[in-house]
């Protein structure tokens, strides 16, 4: 499909968005959304809930089309970055729009998300931006095929949407992800999960791996009252049924309440009830990740009470047993590739219990090793750092690579109507691809796969440029 024009300049030279929305109706006489669970009616002139749409002259137009507010380039897995178990180590380039279809209290991009008319302009007014820039925190527009040209710019092989919901800008993220397949790069995106299936059945048809990000063990009082979006769990089951039926690699992320947000009786009957739920109608073979709340912004020291939404030792202490506590809960639902990215806990084959992927933090002895001082604060938000590794025994044909077994690496399931014989040929066409060729989907490509030690990233920069 041809992706439409998005801008034009008038006389004055001021930028003019001429691309239209998508998934909306007409309904007596009001311009009714379809994008999201809460499916807003609007009349002329209103906007949606998320800001981010509105009705003028009996349509649905885009009011923050094509803005981004990150670009970075990024090592797929690390920091936050929940994708560890998707073709971890690959570098990629991080796009984050501004606005949201949820209002969490917590929200780490809290002001691209709630605020983004705080957000300064790059350059300090409305401008396009090449496929050669890099930004982060600022504001700027970019048309899709700049995007997918930034990616191979910075020699990334996947892009990744986050930082708001991809699925609000819907037409933006699904143009970039039409210009990027067609250069054989992978698309990653991080969700809450509130699209209606619509949208979300048409983005999949260029998404290679997702991240349908959950909080509070979706907790039904918890998406009310913390994230100001009463109802919004059920559509979220919805939406994980279908990423699952559709046959990408899915992952489930588990945003781990704080106890000042959420009570033990209260956490504890939530993971329950959500684990097991997702052993019976996801799997149990689903990859999920249990993850803290961290607070808002790039510029905080991981670790620490400071990094995490509590307030004294005793209340972090207690937070760091709970986030142990939701992966015995996961584990003990029968959920065996439940994981964190503590280096103690590596994922494990649930069959043999051989170690396939452990992520291993070597930032702060590479800096000292190589002679940089090492950062109070990490930068990774903002920079592009090297020092970061993975240890991983899966090869790109799905081995164990110890003992050279057949071990699925989170075996994710078949694409709908592929039969026993398309999936030996897919086997046969993984084995035989070159140095560099993008893969097929879910596979890792030569000098992606680390191999059976702790190995530094392959064709880093040097330390310090970004």
């Amino acid at each position: 499909m041809k992706t439409p024009p998005l801008w034009q300049q008038d006389q004055n030279g001021q930028i003019q968005r001429i691309r239209h929305a998508e998934h909306w109706h007409r309904d007596n006489g009001k311009i009714a959304c379809d994008l999201c669970y809460r499916l807003c009616k609007l009349g002329d002139g209103e906007s949606g809930w998320c800001g981010f749409r509105s009705a003028r002259r009996g349509r649905m137009e885009l009011d923050s089309h094509g803005i981004i507010t990150s670009l970075v380039r990024q090592v797929r897995g690390y920091q936050v970055d929940p994708f560890l178990t998707y073709k971890p180590g690959m570098t990629s380039i991080f796009l984050g729009g501004q606005q949201c279809t949820a209002a969490c209290t917590f929200c780490m991009s809290a002001q691209v998300v709630h605020k983004p008319g705080a957000v300064p302009w790059g350059g300090g007014r409305p401008q396009m931006l090449p496929g050669d820039s890099m930004l982060y925190a600022q504001r700027g527009l970019m048309h899709p095929r700049d995007a997918a040209a930034a990616a191979l710019h910075n020699q990334a092989r996947c892009i990744l949407f986050g930082i708001n919901e991809p699925l609000l800008s819907f037409e933006w993220t699904a143009d970039v992800a039409q210009h990027a397949k067609r250069r054989g790069l992978d698309i990653c995106i991080e969700t809450n999960g509130f699209a209606e299936l619509g949208p979300l059945r048409q983005l999949a048809r260029f998404t290679d791996a997702v991240d349908v990000g959950t909080k509070g063990s979706l907790d039904d009082t918890f998406y009310t009252r913390v994230m100001r979006s009463p109802g919004a769990p059920d559509t979220v089951r919805r939406s994980l049924l279908a990423w699952r039926r559709v046959g990408v690699h899915l992952i489930v992320g588990d945003l781990i309440a704080p106890p000042h947000m959420q009570d033990d009786a209260t956490f504890t009957e939530a993971a329950k009830r959500f684990y097991g739920w997702i052993a019976e109608h996801l799997g149990p073979l689903t990859d999920i990740i249990t993850t803290p709340i961290f607070r808002p912004g790039p510029d905080r020291e991981d670790g620490s009470p400071a990094a995490t939404l509590t307030r004294t030792d005793a209340e972090h202490n207690h937070y760091a047993a709970r986030l142990g506590a939701a992966l015995e809960l996961a584990h003990a639902a029968g959920l065996p590739y439940a994981h964190d990215k503590e280096p103690s806990r590596p994922i494990r084959c649930h069959q043999c219990g051989g170690i396939l992927l452990r992520f291993t933090e070597t930032c702060a002895a590479g800096r000292e090793a190589s002679g940089v001082r090492h950062l109070n604060r990490c930068e990774m938000a903002r920079t592009y750092c090297p020092w970061w590794t993975h240890e991983q025994h899966v090869t790109g044909d799905s081995r164990w690579s110890l003992r050279n077994r057949g071990a699925g690496h989170l075996p994710q399931p078949r694409r709908p109507g592929a039969g026993a014989g398309q999936g030996r040929r897919r086997r046969r066409r993984r084995r035989t691809d070159a140095p560099g060729k993008p893969t097929e989907r879910g596979t890792a490509a030569p000098g992606e796969v680390m191999g059976t030690a702790v190995t530094p990233l392959h064709g880093q920069p040097k330390p310090g440029r970004p």
